[in-house]
């Protein structure tokens, strides 16, 4: 990644983790810090055929180095505002971000 690309997406990092952008406070996997939820239901998906098209009931995006534990692993439990999810999948994104996808664990 060139240092322009870095720059850039530092730059988008900071924009959406401002005090003013997406980014609101969250507990992830027992640490308070901003992160920016997405979830189905939170977007007025409610029927199970969205759902299944979304792929994951939640994708939670926090900036690397808000979150200092172990990248998640796949099937791994975790818990966010104290709901308990499995994690799909996570990747870091241009170093500066990590996307986690999860799904809802039934309890």
């Amino acid at each position: 990644m060139s240092i322009y690309d870095e720059t850039i997406l530092a730059d988008v990092a900071d924009i959406y983790f401002d005090d003013d952008g997406f980014a609101v406070d969250h507990d992830v996997d027992g640490v308070h810090m901003l992160a920016i939820v997405h979830s189905a239901q939170l977007s007025g998906r409610s029927s199970l055929a969205d759902l299944a098209a979304y792929g994951a009931d939640c994708s939670v995006i926090v900036r690397q180095s808000d979150y200092e534990g172990m990248m998640p692993t796949p099937g791994a439990i975790f818990f966010l505002d104290g709901q308990e999810f499995r994690v799909q999948s996570a990747s870091r994104v241009g170093g500066v971000l990590i996307k986690i996808s999860l799904d809802r664990v039934e309890g």
